[in-house]
């Protein structure tokens, strides 16, 4: 039987102390962080430049927040994509890039609550 399997996802408490942070090997990673908590942001930038390769928001209209196991490019359910008029950039093997995840404190705006730099 299945009758005790819940029916709703698992819904992860916010992250609210620093989490570490890992990154699959690849051209489209995947983001992973323990422990398992929501964040509000994930965003993927060039270590040198500081340029945003790729930028994902929790939905603030249904209240729905970032999970782990993000891969690059593929915008999770109930999150948005930076700007979803332009395709994701790809990333540079050997390039190094820093991934940043954030929780939104009202009102003074994003807290860092975990980051690491990555070279696929």
């Amino acid at each position: 039987g299945c009758e005790d399997e819940p029916t709703a996802p698992r819904v992860l408490p916010v992250c609210r102390t620093p989490v570490t942070v890992t990154v699959s090997a690849g051209l489209t990673p995947t983001f992973d962080w323990m422990p398992a908590c929501r964040v509000d942001v994930l965003v993927v930038r060039h270590a040198a430049s500081g340029a945003i390769d790729w930028l994902v928001l929790g939905d603030p209209l249904d209240g729905r927040a970032i999970v782990p196991g993000v891969r690059y490019g593929t915008v999770p359910s109930g999150a948005i994509g930076g700007n979803p008029a332009e395709p994701t950039p790809a990333l540079e093997a050997g390039t190094s890039y820093v991934v940043v995840l954030a929780v939104v404190a009202l009102p003074v705006g994003p807290d860092e609550v975990g980051r690491r730099e990555f070279t696929p």
